[in-house]
């Protein structure tokens, strides 16, 4: 371990990744979420490329999403995220990356 002061240069942190199956466990709790706000089943929106707006998330669709996540996962999620985000997987992203920085 170098002491304070050291010359030896560091090494740079590797680039943040998270577990795969992290991502994957929470994209099905996003889904989960998603399809109990729009009363949809899960099963019907497999695809994270499918368009929020499409599937009909508007503002108030996309409150309760917000407050339903942050309940169930105890992390904050934006609202201003969730209104911007194009596709479920830009939601997931989102999630993922708040719930890795609250974990750490």
């Amino acid at each position: 371990m170098p002491r304070l002061g050291s010359s030896r240069p560091r090494s740079p942190a590797p680039p943040f990744s998270p577990a795969p199956h992290v991502r994957q466990d929470l994209a099905g709790h996003v889904r989960r979420a998603l399809g109990r706000t729009l009363g949809v089943p899960p099963e019907g929106l497999t695809d994270g490329r499918a368009g929020l707006r499409q599937l009909g998330v508007g503002s108030m669709a996309a409150l309760e999403l917000q407050r339903r996540l942050e309940a169930e996962l105890g992390i904050p999620v934006s609202l201003h995220v969730v209104l911007a985000a194009a596709v479920v997987d830009d939601l997931v992203d989102h999630v993922t990356a708040r719930y890795e920085r609250a974990a750490a």
